[in-house]
């Protein structure tokens, strides 16, 4: 019984870890994640109608999003916000800043999931368009939404940007929901580009299942049934040894009673018939009980055994024949 609880302990163990490696599964090497396969939408306060945000993040470098200028000079700060169909770990951010003569982006705060904020600091150097700004963060942040605000500019104004990046990694805590549906609101958008070239080339569709997630799983799944045929093959063989034990006792003891010689090796039936129960008692009594050390439960099991073989000797002492 102890055994088995103690194999049943380990098996639960290592599915709680599988499980918890699975929900949080870290990003050891960051990649450039692919907002179409994400299902990402945007949307802004300010743009300019030709140039909306989802240019920003559609893979072309030669399309963009453009603010509003007026509005920039009003001093309302610019965001621009990223919704996901899920969530992914993000590491940092790579932008490609539209060629602007009035300034480019300064200061940018990034929230995510309207909790977290990390402010950045872009230098004066990459405002110009052919320099990409690679902004790492402090840590890796697990969010669907992203929020970017514009808070600071060099000069009087920037033109908005050519392309957004984001690396990090997916974050997908089972198989079943790599292949959830779009949020409501994206699923007619992404309905309308699957058969499209264009989404094709941007890497629009759902988002797939990930190969090492699929090999951790597998692999989770057959240390538990590994786990589980060893505690029922340990099971087996516990409970064979204790059958093959008892029969033993019995045939020995069957041995001496139906054997026709009174004696066996010099000895009586009686005189056999007793070593045999001994052999039964010890096995019973010693071996049934645990071994807790050298003042604990042995001590109470061996003073048992000798009451039990003093009676067994009174009531099976050989008796000389009259």
């Amino acid at each position: 019984m102890r055994m088995n609880t103690i194999w049943l302990a380990l098996i639960v163990c290592c599915s709680l870890c599988i499980f918890e490696f699975a929900h949080s599964e870290p990003c050891f090497q960051p990649e450039i994640l692919r907002l179409g396969a994400l299902g990402a939408m945007c949307h802004t306060n300010s743009e300019v109608r030709p140039f909306p945000c989802q240019k920003a993040i559609d893979g072309n470098p030669n399309t963009l999003w453009t603010p509003n200028i007026n509005r920039m000079l009003s001093g309302v700060p610019v965001f621009f916000e990223l919704h996901l169909n899920q969530h992914v770990l993000v590491s940092g951010l790579k932008a490609l800043q539209f060629q602007w003569a009035h300034g480019s982006a300064k200061t940018l705060r990034l929230v995510f999931n309207n909790d977290e904020t990390h402010v950045l600091q872009i230098p004066e150097d990459f405002g110009r368009y052919d320099n990409w700004i690679n902004l790492a963060l402090p840590h890796q942040v697990k969010a669907s939404i992203i929020r970017i605000d514009i808070l600071d500019v060099h000069g009087m104004s920037f033109g908005g940007f050519a392309e957004l990046k984001f690396y990090g990694c997916n974050v997908q805590p089972n198989l079943w929901d790599a292949w959830k549906p779009h949020r409501e609101g994206y699923s007619a958008q992404y309905r309308s580009n699957q058969n499209s070239k264009e989404a094709m080339d941007s890497g629009l569709g759902e988002p797939s299942v990930s190969f090492a997630l699929v090999l951790g799983g597998f692999c989770g799944l057959v240390l538990v049934l590994v786990l589980f045929c060893l505690c029922v093959f340990f099971v087996l063989r516990e409970k064979s040894s204790k059958q093959l034990k008892e029969s033993d006792y019995y045939s020995k003891a069957n041995s001496v009673t139906q054997s026709a010689p009174l004696s066996v090796y010099g000895k009586t039936n009686e005189e056999n018939l007793y070593e045999v129960i001994q052999d039964i008692a010890k096995s019973v009594i010693v071996e049934n009980e645990p071994k807790y050390g050298k003042y604990g439960k042995r001590e109470s099991s061996q003073r048992k055994l000798e009451d039990v073989l003093s009676i067994i000797s009174e009531a099976t002492e050989p008796r000389s024949p009259r």
